[in-house]
């Protein structure tokens, strides 16, 4: 069956398979592609019912269709955007959204200062995670439980009930959401049910006025059905995870399936000079191999931790990216278990050191990508009932349903332009203080830790390289 064909099956498709469905008219269509290099994570969450209970829906039905933000300008250019009158507008609109963001997501950085050394493991592989979409997608699936279920989520997630989490989503959402020739930033979400069991719509409602999640209902065996899954995840990521959304595959035991997506692109605010690219070495844990590496110098702001040194790498519309180089004998995963690396992502102000007049930043490229099943890692977290018969699922249905599967993939791209990558800086001094007017040399030749952060200061993704040319 065509793509076009189940559109159109739509309206062919009774009433009585959905309880309490109500009609309405879609307006949007699932967002165009993105054609630039994107940095991209997405997780999906699958849940199976043991019985069938209603008469099967053999072709997709929209149940909630989120409505997206209309784009804020016509320019197709940075430079023809930032000259234009839209600019300003969407300036001062992106500044008070990421400004609500950012006084309500504090709760966030105790969820991630836990889950990110449990999702990034201990080997010596190159390793990324999204923390804020997997944050996000869990915010989803708690949207669906009740009672100690719900509760099991809430703590994990760092807030203590639903209409705080709620405010919190809806206001990180608005902030990571930026569709412009300068930045783009955009948290997608889709909910897709298999139409053969019934559910309750008001839940899906939710989820689509407060993450923009559209919900689906169609046949998880028909092949078609599978194929607009892969597609959304496709176009949502920048096609960016095609290998990895090619193993993503409904099976028909499935009942629900929630899909998060985080599709980001920001340039350098101080780009790196071609003309200086080159080969240099680099450490790993193995050996000593030649990698490219970039070259800037400039007055980037610096921290220090007991048994590390940062810096900070502004990105275009107020975004920065942290590199965190371990001292001598250290090793990337202390880093990131240490509370103050997350805290100088939250408020960099409490924890910069006195700045160099110039940092001599060497750099290597690098594109790392990297795989997850998260149903081991998330009970380690604390969600554990929603594995197990018994989960509380209902606000969607009054049936017995349980998480079946849980995965996440991320990638990370850095070059001369802008993020896809992240480094260390070499500082031989830690847990002190840099003194004003000399110059720093910054070389991040061995295993190191990265971060890069929104403007509202939202932990888009993490991960440590050891192997930057892999």
């Amino acid at each position: 069956m065509k793509k076009e064909d189940l559109y159109k099956a739509v309206t062919d498709i009774p009433d009585s398979y959905i309880q309490e469905s109500e009609t309405y008219q879609r307006k949007r269509r699932i967002p165009r592609s993105f054609w630039l290099l994107p940095l991209a994570a997405a997780i999906a969450i699958v849940l199976l019912l043991p019985k069938n209970t209603a008469s099967p829906v053999t072709s997709p039905l929209i149940l909630a269709e989120a409505q997206m933000p209309e784009p804020m300008t016509d320019a197709e250019t940075p430079e023809q955007f930032i000259y234009s009158d839209d600019y300003g507008t969407w300036r001062n609109d992106f500044h008070q959204k990421s400004t609500a963001s950012r006084n309500v997501n504090a709760p966030l950085y105790s969820f991630y200062e836990k889950a990110v050394p449990l999702l990034l493991g201990s080997s010596n592989d190159n390793r990324i995670v999204s923390p804020l979409n997997i944050w996000m997608a869990l915010a989803m699936l708690e949207e669906t439980t009740a009672n100690d279920t719900q509760k099991e989520i809430l703590q994990v997630l760092g807030i203590d009930h639903t209409e705080q989490l709620r405010t919190a989503a809806n206001a990180i959402w608005n902030a990571c959401y930026a569709d412009t020739p300068t930045l783009q930033c955009k948290a997608l979400n889709s909910m897709w049910l298999n139409g053969s069991h019934t559910f309750r719509t008001d839940p899906l409602q939710v989820l689509a006025d407060t993450y923009k999640a559209s919900s689906y209902a169609g046949d998880p065996s028909d092949p078609a059905y599978t194929s607009m899954f892969q597609d959304w995840l496709n176009t949502a990521t920048g096609g960016l995870l095609k290998d990895s959304v090619s193993q993503e595959k409904f099976t028909p035991d499935m009942v629900l399936t929630l899909a998060s997506a985080l599709y980001y692109k920001a340039s350098w605010a101080m780009r790196f000079d071609s003309t200086l690219t080159d080969t240099q070495p680099f450490h790993t844990p193995e050996e000593t191999i030649d990698t490219t590496f970039l070259h800037n110098t400039f007055d980037y702001p610096l921290y220090t931790g007991d048994t590390w040194t940062a810096v900070s790498l502004p990105l275009a519309e107020g975004g920065a990216m942290y590199i965190y180089l371990p001292d001598e004998g250290h090793t990337p995963e202390e880093v990131l278990q240490d509370p103050v690396s997350y805290e100088i992502l939250r408020d960099p102000s409490l924890h910069q050191s006195n700045a160099a007049d110039e940092v001599n930043l060497s750099l290597p490229v690098f594109d790392i990508s990297c795989t997850l099943d998260l149903c081991d890692i998330l009970p380690e977290l604390g969600i554990q009932r929603v594995f197990t018969n018994e989960a509380d699922f209902s606000p969607l249905t009054d049936e017995t349903i349980f998480v079946s599967d849980a995965n996440h993939a991320a990638r990370l791209i850095i070059d001369e332009e802008g993020v896809t990558g992240a480094a260390y800086t070499d500082i031989a001094m830690a847990g002190g203080y840099f003194i004003p007017g000399q110059t720093v040399d910054f070389t991040v030749d061995r295993p190191f830790a990265f971060a890069v952060v929104h403007a509202d200061s939202s932990l888009l993704f993490s991960g440590i390289v050891t192997h930057p040319e892999k």
